[in-house]
């Protein structure tokens, strides 16, 4: 995808991402809207995981926080010093490595962010951007120390993620920060800001709330306000708008007011920085906490301001919409009603300002329990009653589906809606390999397709695809398989060719017979530089292999011409002669000897020399493809040893490829590596690397580490695993071609 430059004045407040080879601060995700971009920090990947409807609650439904256990000096120059103090040691730098669906493939990408341990069991909470797609975790502490942690829960709606440290070895508990009333903020209070920005370690920023209900300006911004994973943050989130310098890394890190208090969690910048206040992001951590998800009530109903002019009510919000076939639609609302009041608590939205506290009542009513909404229609009120559904994720997970070259999701009910689909059936295509099966099909697939039916066979779902692909698709050639599509509307058919990739490549030829030496041609040219007469034919020796027994040639030098073997002239006069000898020795069989006609210094000689059982060539040899480390390797050839100068003994697996953003490239393994050891087992061929990298895959480890020759050179390469995580999310992306949901209470 092409990198988009963001403004450098518009730069946002996300994690800070890794690229190899590639400017960065640049935005890289079609998973943010258009509108959008303007507030996300340049770089971020933004990858789905499970959603639902987020609710604030009251401070007084909140638990008390903890109290602060070191008095704060009231004097204004060492204020700042000690908070800072207090507050370093709960402070973490969180590196992830997410999985990102990209050109028919799941790609790694490496990112950093910020974080506040908030228990001292390890609970520390995050941004949703920052750590709600990650595959790999790890957190920096303040002493420098790197933990290991798993991700909790996460909610894009509130773009608030949970992740846990692994405990000390000594079971010593963590520092933590409490959390103080965001609500009680006020223009003008000092905050600090603290993280790591740029992935620096630990630092602290400081300022004065400028704003306590931030939203982003419709006329900037239209009326998606920042929309994550389908989810529009907006919605809900007033941001704390604060002049306390953040920048890229800065995500996730705390705000906090001068008794030492977490006020908020830094998210964005759009000039002035924003934090999502620490009320809302507290609520929505308790939940995460108890069941790695957040439960929210759907109504169906779209909620915007009251009218300017003519506004007699003085109270309740306007809505503005009613979703077909929604709870509020079977409760008989209707668009241009005036909500008053829902299970008894007052609405009001006169600004867009308001909006975002109305939609997080509507979000905290009761599931599936009938409650009473107030209503003005006209001049009349009346009531009605409204049985919220469990609110649905707006986006679901992207996963590559081997054999076809693509990645796909399910259609949650919030994209059905969008789509105007009849059902949720279907696998959607969201990102397309060039030149994969789907793309070269007539017609090809694009980004955006529903596939319902393949060979006749349902398709419900990825998981049903899955399983049709399994029983369908060969390991060594496609099965051209009809595959029933929904396009704009359409229902077409196409004919793809399906077929498992195969680990293993085990082509081989019959063993001949070898001689151990390179050899150019003498042409007309070279023959007469050399002093010999032009029409002389035949090869001249450029390298002679030694410390082999794959054949004798220890009696030829380099330099010397070689004429005829036997009687057999070597008719090779053109550089497009330059496989005749290798032929000639071919045809003979392993074990002969050969007289050899040779020129040496123009004087000729006969030298006898033993053809062995040539080695394999390197298309010969079998190769290992392995998709969850995103690498290819086949064993050390002879020419391998000869091109590199290494003598017989120098044995491993040689990396023939590496998949781009796999976990390999993230590693920085390269082609042209030899691994020497995986773990501690030492490798001697292919065979050994993939039994080795079985093995571990049986077991489960995190990390493998592989010892490697690069060049003349060795070094350590560390490769991570999926294995980091209990059960890692998945990877979502939402197809361009299908409208992006922006899911609302």
């Amino acid at each position: 995808m092409a990198p988009q430059t963001v403004a450098p004045s518009s730069f946002p407040i996300f994690r800070l991402p890794i690229f190899v080879q590639e400017v960065p601060f640049v935005n890289r995700s079609s998973n943010i809207s258009a509108t959008a971009v303007w507030s996300l920090l340049a770089g971020v990947s933004l990858l789905s995981a499970p959603a639902a409807p987020c609710w604030a609650q009251t401070a007084s439904q909140l638990p008390a926080a903890s109290p602060s256990t070191t008095p704060l000096a009231a004097a204004p120059s060492t204020l700042i010093q000690q908070i800072a103090e207090r507050i370093k040691p709960t402070l973490v730098r969180i590196h992830v490595v997410e999985g990102v669906p990209s050109e028919g493939r799941e790609s790694k990408q490496e990112s950093f962010g910020s974080g506040v341990i908030i228990s001292p069991d390890g609970y520390v909470v995050t941004n949703h951007h920052v750590a709600g797609k990650a595959r790999w975790l790890s957190c920096t502490l303040a002493s420098r120390e790197e933990v290991s942690a798993k991700l909790i829960g996460t909610d894009p709606l509130s773009d608030i993620a949970l992740i846990k440290l692994d405990l000390p070895k000594d079971g010593s508990p963590y520092p933590v920060a409490a959390w103080g009333a965001s609500g009680e903020l006020r223009v003008g209070d000092p905050v600090l800001a603290m993280g790591s920005p740029l992935a620096f370690s630990q630092s602290v920023t400081s300022g004065i709330v400028s704003n306590t209900e931030l939203i982003l300006p419709a006329a900037t911004f239209g009326d998606s306000t920042m929309t994550l994973d389908g989810e529009d943050v907006g919605s809900i989130v007033r941001w704390i708008g604060h002049d306390a310098q953040i920048l890229p890394g800065n995500s996730g890190g705390p705000l906090i007011n001068l008794s030492g208090e977490i006020i908020g969690i830094n998210e964005i910048s759009v000039g002035l920085a924003g934090a999502i206040p620490g009320d809302l992001a507290r609520a929505v951590v308790s939940q995460l906490k108890a069941a790695g998800r957040v439960t929210r009530a759907y109504t169906g109903l779209d909620l915007q301001p009251r009218f300017r002019e003519g506004d007699t009510l003085g109270t309740g919000v306007l809505i503005g919409g009613v979703v077909a076939g929604s709870p509020a639609a079977l409760a008989g609302v209707k668009p241009g009603d005036v909500l008053l009041t829902a299970n008894g608590a007052a609405l009001t939205a006169r600004f867009r300002e308001q909006v975002p506290l109305a939609n997080l009542q509507l979000a905290q009513l009761p599931v599936g329990k009938p409650v009473a909404l107030t209503l003005q229609r006209g001049g009349e009120k009346r009531s009605v009653s409204l049985t919220a559904r469990p609110r649905d994720p707006a986006e679901a997970p992207s996963v590559e589906v081997k054999g076809w070259g693509f990645t796909a999701s399910d259609i949650t009910p919030t994209m059905a809606r969008e789509a105007r689909y009849a059902s949720v059936d279907g696998a959607m295509v969201t990102t397309l390999l060039a030149g994969s099966p789907s793309a070269e099909a007539q017609p090809p697939l694009e980004e955006g397709d529903v596939i319902l039916a393949v060979e006749g066979k349902k398709v419900a779902s990825v998981k049903a695809l899955e399983a049709i692909t399994e029983a369908i698709a060969p390991v060594d050639g496609g099965t051209p398989t009809l595959v029933e599509v929904r396009r704009d509307g359409q229902r077409l058919l196409t004919v793809i060719s399906v077929k498992k990739q195969a680990s293993d490549d085990t082509s081989v030829t019959v063993p001949k017979a070898w001689l151990p030496v390179k050899v150019q041609v003498v042409t007309s040219n070279l023959a007469k530089a050399l002093g010999l007469p032009e029409e002389t034919k035949g090869v001249r020796v450029t390298q002679v292999f030694s410390g082999t027994a794959a054949g004798d040639a220890s009696a030829l030098k380099v330099g010397d011409i070689l004429t005829r073997i036997d009687d057999i002239p070597i008719e090779a006069s053109q550089p497009e002669d330059a496989d005749v000898f290798s032929s000639l020795i071919r045809q003979y069989k392993i074990g002969t000897t050969a007289k050899l006609s040779v020129l040496r210094n123009a004087k000729p000689q006969t030298i006898s020399v033993v053809l062995a059982r040539g080695p394999k060539q390197e298309r010969e040899l079998a190769r290992y493809t392995d998709d969850d480390f995103g690498m290819t390797i086949r064993s050390v050839s002879y020419e391998d040893r000869a091109r590199r100068g290494a003598g017989p003994d120098e044995n491993g697996a040689l990396v023939v490829g590496v998949t781009r953003g796999s976990w390999a490239a993230l590693a920085g393994l390269q082609g042209g590596d030899i691994i020497h050891r995986i773990a501690e087992t030492p490798i001697a061929d292919m065979e050994g690397a993939k039994a080795k990298l079985l093995a571990l895959k049986k077991q489960k480890a995190e990390t493998v580490p592989f010892f490697v020759g690069r060049g003349v050179h060795t070094r350590f390469v560390e490769l991570k695993t999926d294995y980091g995580l209990d059960a890692p999310p998945p990877v979502a992306k939402t197809s361009r071609r299908l409208p992006t949901p922006t899911s609302k209470p």
